[in-house]
């Protein structure tokens, strides 16, 4: 179960921005979520975003093999002059997760409800290249699975 910190425990070269970002958007929420806690669930409606501050997650998916453990489809690190996001999949679309987010450390987090969205995008300009850093990743993580895929169905 996620808890909130003080945000100024946090060292990130972004921490002006998010100081100044909490100050004018309420509902944005730092959370830690402690060892093996889910940020996201697969399957589950929520809509909200997670800033990865500093910390360590894991991406995994259910196996379509029964009696399995999940897929894990990627891991994400964060030291303080990084900066990470997960949920952002869900934000654009309308469809349940499709992944879940499981934190393998002490994780800190910014909650970030949809509507704030529009926010970072109009005035943190650090934030909003990692978010368009992480949609640029996750295209092209796709785009290598679809190769790697159409590969092992011509042979």
């Amino acid at each position: 179960m996620p808890v909130p910190f003080d945000i100024q425990t946090v060292k990130t070269r972004a921490m002006e921005e998010i100081v100044e970002l909490m100050a004018r958007q309420q509902g944005i929420t730092p959370l830690l979520f402690r060892k093996d806690d889910y940020l996201i669930r697969e399957g589950e409606k929520a809509r909200n975003l997670y800033v990865i501050l500093r910390g360590a997650c894991v991406v995994e998916q259910a196996s379509y093999l029964l009696d399995q453990p999940p897929v894990l489809l990627a891991e994400i690190r964060c030291e303080a002059e990084d900066l990470a996001l997960v949920g952002e999949m869900a934000y654009l679309g309308d469809q349940p997760r499709s992944a879940s987010v499981r934190a393998l450390e002490d994780t800190h987090t910014l909650c970030i409800k949809p509507q704030h969205v529009d926010a970072i995008i109009q005035g943190a300009p650090m934030l909003t290249r990692v978010i368009f850093q992480q949609f640029v990743l996750r295209l092209r993580d796709a785009n290598q699975m679809i190769k790697e895929l159409s590969t092992l169905t011509s042979l």
